[in-house]
Formats: C-alpha cells, structure tokens, sequence
C-alpha cells in the first residue's frame, strides 16, 4: 500500500522530468511526499471502490478517467492555463487547439495518461509485486475516508496555487463536473463489472508477455508522440482507442493473465520514462541534474518492472484485466473457473 502512495507521484509527475524540481533530491522527496495523498490515495480509493462494488478493470478504468478529467479541470487548473512560466513551451503546447478557453490535445491526451500512470500503472504493479493482495479489500471505511480527505486537501492547495488567469467560469466547472460524474456512472454501471473471461490455465507464452508490452508502450507513444494540433489530436484519438480496443479484445479471447496485464503497466512506464530523459530542460534546472535524475529513474524503472515481469510470470496464474476487481463485496476475489470455450 504505500508503494502505491509513493510509488504513484513518481509515476505520474518525476519519471516526465519537466518540474522545476529536476535533480534536487530534496525537492523531488518533499514533492512526492506531498503529492501521495492525491496520486496514491486516488489510487488505492479507485481500488478499494472496485473491489467493495465488484468492478473490473473497465470500472476501474473508468473511474480512472473521471480522477484524469478532474486534475487538469478541477485541481491543477492545466486545461484553462494559457501561461505557465515555470513549464518550458507550454503556449506551443496549449495554444493549437484552445477553443472555448479550453486546450483539446491537452484535454484528451493529459487525461488520458492519468488513466495509465496515475491510477493503472502503480495498481498493476500492486498486483505483480504483492499477490497476496490481488482482489482484497486493503482499507476500511475509515482510510477510505481518511485518504479521501487527504486527497482533497491536497487538491485543494494545488489548485489555490494554480497559474494566473487559469480560473474556469462556472459553465467551465459545471462542464467538468459533469464529465467526472457521467464517468463514475458509467464505472458503476454494468459496464464497470468484469468482462466475464477467466484465466483458462493454458501456458503463458513469452511471445504474448512481449508484446503485451510493447502494445503498453505504445499507448503511451499515441499520447506523447502527435503533435499539438487538431490533426495531432483525431491521431491521438485514433491511435489511443484503437490500441485500447486491441487490448479489451486480447483480455477476453486470448489467454490473459497477471503478467500481461503487468507488462503492458511496465512498458507504458518505461516509454514514459524515456519521454522523461529527452524532455527539455525545466526552467532553472541545469544539464546535468536533469542527466543524474534521468539515469536513476530509468535504472530504478528497469529494474522495478523486470522485477514486476518476473514475479507475476512465475507466480500462480492470477486475475488478468478481465478479472481484477470482480470480488464481491466480501472484498475477496471469486475463484477462478475454467473458460467453458478453452480448449
């Protein structure tokens, strides 16, 4: 559990390499720790609510996607922010696609890689790296409330320390909000639960591990790679849902297990750190620090997701995309059963 707290700030924000806090080892700690309660407690939230309520990964999924409007609408204010100062280029990032005080590109794509490494990234790593806890309520209703109100609280100072004249109008808010609560509808709905496949005890082939990540790190490359235009923007769209369709249809007619669903978190992990190493230099931050930072993220990144990789390879076959989160509100995972189609 707080591999997840901390783990998913790391994810979501230093592994880019774009703050200000780029090779301070002090700052990127404090900025870590600070950031837990919103990153990590969403996070183990998100999962605590799939599990009580018997999602799957599509329920997780889309609640995922309600935290990742929610942050750059709600909390850091990032989709109305025309300036920023302290990010280097952001007007060439946000200004090709502004339209109704709001950047698109950024909209989707920003949203989009909350879902992956925000929320997803850090819990398919919770299951490779702790199987013990794969389907398992781990809070109780007192830190669910506990890390919620934390997590508010943080947003809360993130978003009264936004940039100038990045405030939404109302209409702006009200919009968002109700984005955020269709998506947590849709997320509770029957959509939400388990895509209905089981592990059907068939051998986990190599070849499939492989390219379950590489298709992960794809994903991330639909959102990082386009460039910031309406253009850039029906190609990230294309790129992003397409893949993501390749990925459901996998988990419910292919053989799909815990590794794949880790090797797909590892390789968007991993082109998300090497995005990071090429990023340019953060206002303030010399060549230097920003190369040490790159060099112990990549290597801790390597070696986390090898370790991650392993592990859920060479453990007992667990849940797989189409079955994490279906426990009952027992908040223990139903036994697997032998896909009555497996041959």
């Amino acid at each position: 559990m707080l591999g997840v707290l901390l783990g998913a700030p790391v994810s979501a924000e230093l592994v880019q390499g774009y703050l200000d806090v780029t090779g301070d080892l002090a700052g990127s700690l404090f900025l870590v720790v600070f950031l837990a309660p919103l990153y990590g407690g969403a996070a183990l939230v998100i999962r605590e609510v799939a599990v009580r309520t018997g999602r799957g990964w599509p329920g997780i999924l889309a609640l995922s996607w309600a935290f990742g409007v929610a942050m750059p609408g709600l909390i850091d204010l990032s989709l109305f922010a025309e300036h920023r100062p302290d990010v280097r280029g952001w007007e060439e990032l946000w200004s090709p696609t502004a339209a109704g005080g709001v950047s698109w590109h950024p909209a989707f794509t920003w949203s989009a890689a909350h879902v992956v490494m925000s929320i997803g990234v850090p819990l398919a790593l919770l299951d490779a790296l702790a199987p013990s806890t794969r389907g398992r309520s781990l809070l109780g209703w007192k830190g669910v409330v506990a890390l919620g109100v934390s997590c508010v609280g943080v947003a809360a100072l993130i978003r009264r320390d936004a940039a100038p004249g990045s405030v939404p109008t109302p209409q702006q808010t009200v919009c968002v909000l109700v984005v955020v609560g269709l998506l947590v509808a849709l997320a509770l709905s029957p959509f939400g639960r388990s895509m209905g496949r089981r592990y059907d005890g068939r051998r986990t082939s190599t070849a499939s591990v492989g390219l379950a990540g590489l298709v992960g790190f794809a994903v991330m490359a639909s959102l990082d790679f386009p460039p910031p235009t309406w253009a850039g923007l029906g190609l990230a769209v294309v790129l992003t849902l397409s893949l993501g369709g390749a990925i459901a249809g996998a988990a419910r007619f292919r053989p799909w297990g815990t590794v794949h669903v880790t090797s797909l978190a590892c390789g968007a992990l991993v082109e998300r750190t090497l995005v990071g190493c090429l990023s340019p230099l953060p206002p303030g931050v010399g060549p230097s620090a920003k190369l040490v930072q790159a060099a112990i993220v990549l290597a801790g990144v390597a070696t986390v997701s090898a370790l991650a990789v392993r592990r859920s390879a060479a453990g007992a076959p667990g849940p797989g995309l189409e079955e994490v989160g279906s426990a009952g509100s027992s908040g223990r995972l139903r036994p697997a059963r032998r896909s009555a189609s497996a041959g």
